[in-house]
């Protein structure tokens, strides 16, 4: 990550991105660690090997929306892969 921060981080374009994305980066910035702090909590009410599958969820919805929104190919495949991922989370919450 080192090596490539100096490739990555362009001062005038970091700071264009900042100005015409702030309020996105400054609610991203905000619901990572509240996504990873209410898994933390849940950890305290379920097993982990109920939990941890869940947290892939977000791979489903990622699915999702870059087929819709990003027009992205491999859909039907993406979307039979993302099938799996919430039958597998139903699975265990019914059976668990």
């Amino acid at each position: 990550m080192l090596a490539l921060s100096p490739v990555i981080i362009r001062p005038d374009e970091l700071k264009k991105e900042w100005v015409f994305n702030r309020k996105t980066i400054l609610l991203g910035g905000i619901l990572a660690p509240g996504g990873y702090l209410l898994f933390l909590f849940a950890l305290s009410l379920a097993e982990v090997a109920q939990l941890a599958p869940m947290r892939e969820i977000g791979t489903v919805f990622g699915t999702v929306l870059g087929i819709l929104v990003l027009r992205e190919r491999h859909g039907l495949r993406w979307m039979a892969g993302s099938a799996m991922i919430t039958l597998g989370v139903i699975m265990l919450g019914v059976w668990g």
